[in-house]
Parts: structure tokens; sequence; C-alpha cells
């Protein structure tokens, strides 16, 4: 698969999931077309489950919790903007000074396992990069 169609493919998923998201946050049921590809992630008896979680806000329960955060996102994660997201997580935390932070490693996945940008990747051992940053700001803390 050339990396066109490999980008279709992704925006055609990524557009699946909004519209099933949405249908679940209005309804609380999950659709009945919902692709293959997706099926695992929305099985037909988790509709209230995930409606629930879908009304959750996570960078505003970060700015408000009442301790540290730490938000650690993958340079290469497929399932998470590292820009988008983590500017709105960014965002949410710039007021706290209790050494509050988002960080973003290079070449990681969203398992923080190394991965191309692009590619997946769930095996193998957690990247050292990401021990080493969780290690370092809890050490910092504890």
């Amino acid at each position: 698969m050339d990396g066109c169609t490999r980008l279709h493919a992704r925006e055609a998923i990524l557009e699946a999931d909004r519209m099933i998201r949405a249908a679940i946050a209005e309804t609380g049921q999950v659709r009945d077309d919902v692709p293959p590809g997706l099926k695992a992630l929305y099985p037909d008896y988790a509709g209230p489950f995930l409606r629930s979680l879908l009304a959750l806000d996570p960078a505003a329960l970060a700015a408000r919790a009442p301790v540290p955060v730490l938000v650690v996102m993958g340079g290469a994660d497929m399932q998470v903007s590292a820009t988008a997201d983590g500017g709105v997580f960014a965002a949410a935390l710039a007021d706290r000074s209790d050494g509050s932070a988002v960080v973003t490693l290079a070449g990681l996945s969203h398992a923080f396992k190394p991965a191309a940008p692009g590619v997946p990747s769930f095996e193998g051992p957690v990247a050292a990069s990401f021990l080493g940053t969780l290690l370092a700001w809890m050490g910092a803390r504890l």
C-alpha cells in the first residue's frame, strides 16, 4: 500500500470513527454499520458505557486534578495526534505551576513502542525513552 492509499484509508477509518462516536454520544447505541476494522472497539452491547466515556473531557479533568499531571504522547502515534491533542492538554495545564507537563516522545507509538510514522507498533517492550521520562518525572515529585 503506497503512502497516498494508506493516508486515504486512515482518513476513511477516522471519519467512520467520528460518526460512530457521535451516534453513541447522542443515542447511547452503537450503530449497525460499524466497519469490520472498528467492530472490536465498538461491540453492540457497549453503547451505554461508551456514551459515559465520551461525555468526559480528559483535558478539563487534567486541569482540575489536585496533583501534578504528566501527559506523555508518542510522536508516531496513529490513534492520537501529539500535535493536536498535545496542544489541548498543554493549554489545559498552562496555568499550573506544580510541574505538570506534556511530553511528546519522537518515534513512539500509542503503546510507547518504537514505530515508524504511519506504522502501528504493539510488539516488543516499552521504549526506554518512555520509561526514563516517566521515572525522571515521578522521581522529581516523590
